[in-house]
């Protein structure tokens, strides 16, 4: 009976030794005082446990459930995401997972606009049953973007004595995804101060959050207690008479600069001579030279009136010897000079000692010229003129207008000699528009009728005309113009000219600049009145200059 006991106290024993054995275990680690090889009934978990992406896109996991058991699962399957981010491809039904099977579940998530950086969020996910819920975690970073602005609402502040203190503002803009700390320095020259006693050397640190702005606004004014030389000297230092303006975080530094202007209260408006109602000069030539001595005079000036009308005028005389011998050839029509302008909201007239009209079929000498607007697209041209050289007289009358983008203009001009040995009559028709966006075009047609009495009983009536055509093209870089008159076909005083005008420029880019000049004139002595009495002759130049101009620095 003894051995028995014995047995029976030892057994107990080393089943009290266990027991407590397995209870310290369990304190010490995770792992289940169970046998290894119970397995879970189901397991769930991220194929991607951590990861990380940028804040526009979207994130892409898949969560793997194992069933263990002999039975099918059936749950549902659960995401939880940060607020305001978006899930996407959720299961709509229960998910059944079948015995010792497998079920994948994808996973998009599209991350906030205004996510911040730098911040590792948490994405759980769990499958839940009648009895049981299941839960796990994936981990994921969003990188730190940084990208933060800073601008200055001026580039320059002007001062007065009646509004000595002037304002300005500083934007720090931060676009990124993470918080910056901005240390923003300002240097004021010595010429300011700032108008709340600081001092001219101020630093702040500005703590800019993600996705928001910040204005600081500082009042500046001029230094009060500076000597009259240092006024001078610092306004003359563009650092003394500015605002200098840095704001810098660990690894970006931007700075600004504004500039500080001091404006007078008083301001004197000078008006150029011929402004005023009265001017005289008086210039005198050749004093220290071998040639006689001589003398302009004029008087000129403007004359204002209520309703926008005003007259100019200038009349005189030029090249007055002192010598009276000298001044027995006075020309009046070569020594005086005079003209009256009128001008109000409608009319401009002009009578003159040189004044010129018409369109191809030109006047010119002394005379009056004018043109009266109807409306803002209709104007009315007229001259009347006297040439005392060709001793011609000239009568013009024209109207011009548009409609929408067509230019179209029309005018006669008859034109007589005092000996009535030549008359002529001449009619022109002009347009000109723009088409494609870029380009324009204009053509003026002049048809003339000249009649010539160059002795008696010998009458000639010839038939001509005249036209000159502009084209221009302007798009982007290239600039291109060319223009074209011929008056080789006209019998009409002046006429037997032509000339072809070529201008092109081509901007290849900052430092380098192509053109192309071209200018051809013809001259034919084959019209009046020289055919009649002598053989033609004609004159002929032609010019094209080509140039590629390259600038780098201050060397072109």
């Amino acid at each position: 009976m003894e051995i028995n006991d014995t047995k029976k106290s030892n057994t107990a024993r080393l089943y009290l030794i266990s027991l407590v054995s397995c209870i310290f275990i369990s304190f010490l680690s995770p792992t289940k005082c169970f046998s290894q090889n119970d397995i879970s009934p189901v397991e769930i978990e991220f194929v991607k446990t951590s990861d990380s992406l940028k804040t526009a896109e979207l994130y892409f996991n898949v969560l793997k459930i194992v069933n263990n058991t002999s039975k099918p699962q059936v749950g549902d399957v659960l995401f939880t995401v940060p607020e305001s981010w978006n899930i996407f491809s959720i299961p709509s039904t229960q998910t059944i997972i079948n015995p010792n099977d497998t079920a994948w579940i994808p996973l998009r998530v599209s991350p906030a606009a205004d996510a911040m950086g730098g911040i590792t969020y948490v994405i759980n996910a769990a499958f839940r049953t009648k009895s049981r819920q299941i839960s796990t975690s994936a981990y994921l970073t969003l990188p730190s973007k940084v990208k933060w602005e800073f601008t200055t609402d001026k580039t320059s502040i002007y001062f007065t004595e009646t509004n000595p203190v002037a304002s300005f503002k500083v934007k720090l803009s931060n676009k990124g995804n993470t918080n910056e700390l901005i240390k923003l320095d300002l240097k004021l020259g010595k010429l300011l101060a700032f108008a709340n006693n600081k001092s001219n050397e101020t630093v702040e640190y500005v703590e800019l959050p993600a996705y928001k702005d910040t204005i600081i606004s500082q009042a500046v004014t001029f230094q009060k207690n500076l000597s009259f030389e240092e006024k001078n000297r610092y306004e003359n230092n563009w650092k003394e008479s500015a605002i200098r303006i840095t704001a810098s975080s660990d690894k970006t530094e931007r700075s600004a600069a504004i500039m500080i202007r001091k404006l007078s209260s008083t301001y004197t408006n000078q008006r150029a001579q011929s402004s005023f109602p009265l001017n005289v000069d008086y210039q005198v030539y050749n004093l220290m030279s071998s040639q006689q001595p001589r003398s302009n005079a004029k008087v000129f000036g403007s004359i204002l009136f209520p309703k926008n009308r005003e007259i100019e005028y200038i009349a005189g005389a030029q090249n007055i010897y002192f010598n009276r011998a000298a001044n027995e050839n006075f020309d009046i029509d070569r020594q005086l000079i005079y003209n009256i302008r009128y001008k109000d909201n409608r009319n401009k007239v002009e009578l003159g000692y040189n004044v010129n009209g018409g369109t191809l079929h030109s006047l010119n000498g002394r005379g009056l010229v004018g043109n009266f607007k109807i409306s803002n697209k209709t104007r009315l041209t007229y001259a009347v003129t006297q040439n005392p050289f060709s001793q011609s007289l000239g009568e013009n009358a024209g109207i011009s207008t548009s409609i929408k983008n067509i230019a179209l203009n029309t005018d006669v001009t008859h034109e007589t000699n005092s000996n009535l040995k030549y008359s002529a009559t001449s009619v022109n028709l002009g347009t000109g528009f723009t088409f494609l966006k870029h380009q324009s075009i204009s053509l003026q047609v002049l048809g003339s009728q000249s009649n010539y009495n160059l002795s008696s009983g010998r009458d000639t009536t010839v038939l001509g005309f005249s036209f000159k055509a502009d084209y221009s093209m302007r798009y982007k870089k290239f600039d291109f113009r060319i223009s074209a008159f011929n008056s080789m076909y006209n019998y009409i005083r002046n006429s037997g000219f032509e000339n072809i005008y070529l201008d092109t420029k081509y901007t290849l880019n900052d430092k380098v600049r192509l053109s192309i000049y071209g200018n051809r004139q013809r001259y034919a002595t084959t019209r009046y009145p020289y055919n009649f009495y002598s053989d033609p002759n004609f004159n002929n130049t032609d010019y094209l200059r080509f140039t590629t101009s390259i600038s780098g620095g201050n060397v072109i």
